[in-house]
């Protein structure tokens, strides 16, 4: 397993294959990144299954979380074409990143990575990223309703300032919140 020590991998990326149980599981200072296929090998096979967009978007903002690149791995078939899902989930990939690439592109990991998403966890699956006085939380999954609740935006000392506004991506204006010493809650 690599050191974590920025000292030992000057000039070197550390690699890890697939999401899960080979990538880290929390925040990772230096360079990384995660080698991932889209399809259930590493090359094109017959009975291949292939991860839809939600998956790979899913893989992405919990790599860029951790402070950590993806390298999404495609596979054609012998002559060079494509299976169709795979320009399809590209294509929806794509959309989400047209809204949402502005929490994904040139951002680093925060103080913490996310909330949720575990075995046995309730609540939101939130992935969350950092660019200049923006904070990003990127929720996985199905929309939680008329209220997103975020624990980890709670009323804290580590936070550093006071949330003064909250948007959506792709939607104009303010949401309306509410911040307390429990969780931010977001209308």
């Amino acid at each position: 397993s690599p050191s974590n020590k920025n000292t030992e991998t000057i000039g070197s990326i550390i690699d890890f294959e697939k999401i899960g149980a080979r990538s880290p599981s929390g925040i990772r200072t230096g360079e990384w990144q995660v080698d991932h296929p889209i399809g259930s090998t590493w090359g094109y096979t017959s009975d291949e299954r292939f991860s839809g967009p939600g998956a790979i978007i899913g893989a992405l903002a919990d790599t860029v979380s951790k402070n950590g690149t993806l390298l999404l791995n495609l596979s054609p078939k012998a002559d060079g074409t494509f299976p169709p899902e795979i320009p399809a989930t590209l294509l929806e990939v794509g959309a989400w990143l047209g809204v949402n690439g502005e929490a994904i592109y040139d951002t680093h990991n925060w103080i913490k990575f996310g909330e949720g998403g575990g075995r046995g966890q309730s609540g939101l699956n939130v992935r969350f990223t950092v660019k200049g006085d923006a904070l990003y939380a990127i929720i996985l999954g199905n929309w939680p309703g008329a209220e997103a609740v975020i624990t980890s935006l709670a009323s804290s000392e580590k936070l550093a300032g006071k949330i003064e506004s909250v948007t959506l991506l792709g939607h104009d204006g303010e949401l309306q919140f509410t911040q307390n010493d429990t969780a931010l809650k977001v209308k």
